[in-house]
C-alpha cells in the first residue's frame, strides 16, 4: 500500500512588529501562519490527520468547513492524488469556494452555519463510506498544530509573556496548549479571543457548563462554532493551564483587519482580526493593568492565523454590513 511521507506545512516567520509594540509599550512578535501554503495554520493539524488516515487506507475524504479547514483538506487530498468533498455553509464567501474548486475539491453548499453543514457531511460519510475529517476535534490535529510552538521554541531565546490566539471550535488553542506543555512553557498564559456573536468558550467560562450557543452571529466565519471542543472546555474548567477568555466586537475585529493591512501589508480574516484587536483596542494592556498577565516578563506572541476567505472587496462588504446593522439598531 502506498504511504504518505509528505510534510504539507512550512516553518513560518516570527517577526517583531514595531508598530504593535508601540501600541502596547512592550515587544510584540507576530507568528505569520498566514504564510502557510493555504494561507492559514489549518494545514498543520489537517495534514497530520489526513496523512494518518491515508496510511490507514482512506482514499476519499470529506469535511465541513466555513473555509480554511476545507481548503486544507482539498490541498492535502490533491497532494495525495485522492478526491475530497467539502461541505460549505451558504454564508461562506465565494472566494473560498473558488479556491477549493481550484484544488480539485468537490464543493457542496449546505446549511446556514458550520453545524448544519457538518451534520450533512457526517451523513454523507456514513452513507457513502467516505473518511470524515474533523476541522478541529481530534488529538492528531492538536499534535500537528503543536508544531507551531516547537518552532517558537527554536525562534525565541526567552519565554513569552503570553500567546494570543483566536478560538472557534478550539483546535488551534488545543494544539498550542499541547505545544506549550511539550516545550516546558506550562506557565505561559494563553489569551483566547472570540467575537461576541460566537463566544462559546466565554459562555463556558462564565457558566461553568459546556454551553452550546443557540445561534452564532458574526462576520468572523471561521469562528462560527456553536460549541467549543470538549478538550478546551475541560482544560478551562480544570484550570489545567492559564487560559484567559476574551471577547471583541465584530467592529473591532474588522477594524483590526484594515489597520493590519495598512501597518503590515497583509490581508487577514476577521477571525484573525479578533486576535489583533486585543492589541489595537487596548484589551491586552488592560489585562496587564489588572495583573492577569505580566507583559513585562517577555515578548507578546500574537498568532496571525491568517485565513484565505478574505479579499479587500470582502472586507468592504463586511464593513457595509456592520454599518447597516448599526443603522437599523439606532
Amino acid at each position: 500500500m502506498k504511504m504518505c511521507s509528505k510534510q504539507f506545512y512550512v516553518t513560518t516567520p516570527l517577526i517583531e512588529s514595531v508598530k504593535l509594540g508601540e501600541i502596547v509599550n512592550y515587544p510584540v512578535l507576530l507568528k505569520y501562519e498566514n504564510c502557510q501554503p493555504i494561507g492559514s495554520y489549518k494545514i498543520r493539524g489537517i495534514s497530520r490527520l489526513i496523512s494518518q488516515k491515508y496510511n490507514d487506507g482512506a482514499r476519499h475524504f470529506i469535511t465541513a468547513s466555513s473555509g480554511n479547514a476545507g481548503l486544507a483538506v482539498a490541498y492535502c487530498a490533491r497532494g495525495l492524488d485522492v478526491p475530497a468533498t467539502i461541505l460549505i455553509p451558504n454564508c461562506s464567501p465565494k472566494c473560498i469556494i473558488d479556491q477549493i474548486t481550484r484544488l480539485k475539491g468537490k464543493v457542496i453548499i449546505f446549511g446556514n452555519d458550520w453545524n448544519e453543514a457538518n451534520a450533512e457531511a457526517l451523513r454523507i460519510a456514513s452513507k457513502d463510506g467516505l473518511t470524515y475529517i474533523t476541522p478541529f476535534d481530534d488529538p492528531l490535529i492538536w499534535t500537528g498544530i503543536s508544531s507551531v510552538v516547537d518552532e517558537l521554541k527554536q525562534q525565541l531565546d526567552v519565554e513569552p509573556s503570553c500567546v494570543v490566539v483566536s478560538v472557534g471550535g478550539g483546535g488551534f488553542l488545543a494544539g498550542i496548549l499541547q505545544g506549550l506543555k511539550k516545550n516546558n512553557w506550562s506557565n505561559v498564559p494563553l489569551v483566547a479571543v472570540e467575537t461576541i456573536g460566537a463566544a462559546s468558550l466565554n459562555a463556558c467560562v462564565i457558566s461553568g457548563n459546556h454551553v452550546t450557543l443557540p445561534k452564532v452571529e458574526t462576520i468572523a466565519h471561521s469562528l462560527k462554532a456553536k460549541q467549543v471542543s470538549s478538550r478546551i472546555f475541560e482544560a478551562c474548567i480544570n484550570r489545567e493551564h492559564p487560559i484567559i477568555s476574551m471577547t471583541v466586537t465584530d467592529d473591532d475585529a474588522l477594524d483590526a483587519c484594515f489597520k493590519f493591512l495598512d501597518d503590515h501589508r497583509f490581508l487577514v480574516e476577521p477571525a484573525c482580526g479578533a486576535t489583533l484587536a486585543t492589541v489595537y483596542n487596548g484589551s491586552l494592556n488592560r489585562l496587564d493593568d489588572k495583573a492577569v498577565v505580566n507583559l513585562n516578563s517577555g515578548p507578546v506572541v500574537v498568532m496571525v492565523c491568517g485565513g484565505a476567505a478574505v479579499s479587500l472587496e470582502q472586507l468592504n462588504v463586511w464593513k457595509q454590513e456592520l454599518l447597516q446593522k448599526k443603522y437599523l439598531s439606532d
